[in-house]
């Protein structure tokens, strides 16, 4: 059994008995506590000189589990393991259904998403196999794997309908073997509604003896899916001052009518909130903001930021609970909750930067990453340096860089003095000293949209007037006419970037650094209108 303890103190601290004669257990701390099963006696008291105010709240033994190492599983309230409420979402449950007489009921068995069918005599019609009640069929589309014991003929499986005459009708035909998956359809209301017959059945047209599964495939699968109805706590959080929280989720906006929250740490955060499916919120230390909620499947908030916009907080305002809710609200728990389903849930006590986000998106989350195409990479490729490939003789002897893209947009190097130390790491890099020496590159395509990767390292971040590098049509004095100025500084130690004429100040990481149309290294930079 695990509880959750409130009200205790030192002084005022909980008993737990464990068998007569068994040694008690004090519990001087709130928190949750976890006691196996021994067979034996088991209860709670105090010894209190006074007034005493002890909470014990058993928690349910589902949990949601923690997997940072820090022990704060979540506690999952309301979930029915069926349907859509648990792992995946089914369109039907099995449970409510019913064997028919061909079928050996005392070594068949079902759950609520697999049969498993025995028919043993082979001199009979397998028949109406499976009575499915017209109440507890959910009128939609599905998916039905089958399995079968046998290398046999193909078997005709129907969903049929009867009337009051026992007349049949089918409403779905198609003929399986083993390994088959199928899409079931909706069922005609015309058939569906036939009021003669209570039931629709599943058929299988084979006399012979034969064993089938029959597994019905969910959507949404491995992702924890919430009905309206169900919710989760987390017990024991420490109190933030900071966060960041990202999460791979899916809000079913067509089912959301009323209020709905997603994730709320009292104070701290409210993390997607809606009145109606269609106005969204997000709380920061209980200062609100509109939202337009993010549509792909994977979401965070800061104490700033909703996705990279903007939100309000309030410095004032603290953090004040130690629990975080998940599909609900602290004010009416179990009411107000989220419809729609989730995987990874991550908890920062820091605001993570934009890079350090990407970097938790690609290597903690439990995504499949969208493997990049090759191909189509290397087709937008302009220019490719390596300074290591090309080593430093040909580079001294041909005064040049070689463009290793194919496209034959080779690099002068100026100003160089290849009787100085020019080159440093074994060759693998070159040294350009600040003093006039540069690379220039020539009859670059003319762009609208940009990605420039480069392995450097500024030495001296003295920046003032000093550039990596630019892309714009001569030299001009101002970057507004360039498409981009790619790292330098206009005023000493602070570092700016210029994306088609917009200054956009910078923090420099160490080696690699990467700056697209829109973005610099993680972060959302702007831009004007330069051409």
């Amino acid at each position: 059994m695990t509880i959750r303890v409130t009200g205790v103190t030192e002084n005022k601290y909980l008993i737990v008995r464990q068998g007569r004669g068994k040694p008690e257990a004090h519990i001087k701390k709130d928190g949750v506590y976890t006691f196996k099963d021994n067979n034996l006696y088991f209860g709670f008291s105090v010894s209190v000189i006074g007034e005493c105010n002890v909470t014990i709240t058993q928690l349910p033994t589902s949990i949601l589990k923690d997997f940072s190492g820090n022990k704060h599983d979540a506690y999952l309230y309301g979930f029915k393991g069926k349907l859509n409420s648990g792992v995946g979402i089914y369109a039907q449950d099995f449970k409510n259904w019913n064997y028919g007489s061909a079928i050996n009921n005392n070594i068949s068995t079902k759950s609520y998403n697999k049969f498993h069918i025995v028919k043993k005599k082979a001199d009979n019609w397998f028949g109406f196999t499976i009575g499915i009640p017209k109440n507890n069929y959910y009128n939609q589309s599905y998916k039905l794997k089958f399995n079968i014991n046998k290398k046999i003929d193909d078997i005709k499986f129907n969903i049929v309908s009867t009337d009051g005459n026992l007349i049949t009708t089918s409403v779905y035909s198609v003929y399986i073997n083993d390994g088959s998956i199928i899409d079931v359809p909706i069922i005609s209301e015309e058939i569906f509604n036939n009021k003669e017959e209570t039931n629709i059945y599943y058929d299988f047209g084979t006399n012979k003896d034969i064993e089938i599964d029959i597994e019905l495939i969910a959507n949404y699968p491995n992702q924890l899916c919430y009905d309206g109805k169900s919710y989760a706590i987390t017990y024991g959080l420490p109190i933030l001052t900071d966060y960041t929280i990202i999460a791979d989720r899916t809000w079913f906006k067509d089912k959301v009518k009323t209020w709905s929250y997603f994730i709320d740490k009292n104070k701290a955060f409210v993390f997607e909130r809606t009145s109606n499916g269609n106005n969204f919120s997000a709380k920061s230390f209980a200062a609100e903001t509109s939202i337009k909620l993010e549509e792909t499947n994977v979401s965070y908030q800061t104490k700033t930021s909703y996705n990279g916009n903007i939100i309000n907080y309030h410095s004032d305002q603290s953090d004040n609970d130690d629990r975080l809710v998940i599909g609900s609200t602290k004010d009416l728990l179990g009411y107000q909750c989220f419809i729609g389903c989730h995987r990874d849930i991550l908890l920062f006590n820091r605001t993570l930067t934009e890079y350090e986000i990407s970097w938790v998106k690609n290597n903690l989350m439990c995504i499949e990453q969208q493997k990049p195409d090759k191909d189509d990479i290397l087709k937008s490729l302009i220019v490719h340096y390596n300074v290591s490939k090309q080593g430093a003789d040909n580079i001294k002897a041909t005064n040049s860089l070689t463009d290793y893209s194919g496209n034959n947009r080779h690099a002068t190097c100026k100003n160089f003095n290849w009787s100085n130390t020019e080159f440093v790491d074994d060759g693998k890099a070159m040294r350009l000293n600040g003093n006039g020496n540069c690379i220039v590159g020539i009859n670059m395509p003319q762009l609208d949209k940009y990605t420039v990767i480069a392995k450097r390292r500024w030495i001296d971040k003295k920046s003032e007037n000093k550039w990596f590098c630019s892309l714009g049509n001569g030299d001009y004095t101002s970057a507004s006419q360039s498409l981009f100025w790619f790292e330098g500084g206009l005023l000493s130690n602070v570092f700016y970037t210029y994306n088609k004429g917009y200054k956009n100040p910078i923090v420099l990481p160490e080696l690699i650094s990467i700056q697209s149309s829109d973005d610099y290294n993680g972060l959302h930079i702007n831009s004007s209108d330069a051409i």
